[in-house]
């Protein structure tokens, strides 16, 4: 594993300074990190078994339950959970992306 970039840095920083008021953002990252560490080739955004290529992320942790990380997407950028905070929602949609960009 590489270093983070500086955008992936400034969105774990707000991740982390969130972290109080978004605990179910939270425990999926730190469940989908741990999954894509354990299974490098997995695309952790495809966080439901129906998805083609998908695991179940939900039997990881009970931050999966909260409605607005449940949707039936995958975590792309254009998902549609609403998560209340949007630099929160843009930096958890943002830095599991290939070449951490948040187009």
């Amino acid at each position: 594993m590489g270093k983070l970039s500086g955008k992936q840095r400034r969105w774990a920083e707000t991740l982390i300074a969130n972290a109080e008021n978004q605990k179910s953002v939270v425990a999926v990252v730190i469940t989908s990190l741990l999954k894509k560490i354990v299974s490098p080739e997995q695309d952790v955004r495809l966080h439901r078994e129906e998805f083609e290529g998908g695991y179940s992320g939900r039997s990881k942790e009970s931050g999966w339950l909260t409605r607005s990380i449940e949707q039936p997407y995958p975590f792309s950028m254009d998902f549609p959970g609403k998560i209340r905070n949007s630099s929160v929602k843009r930096a958890f949609l943002s830095i599991g992306r290939k070449g951490g960009t948040s187009r």
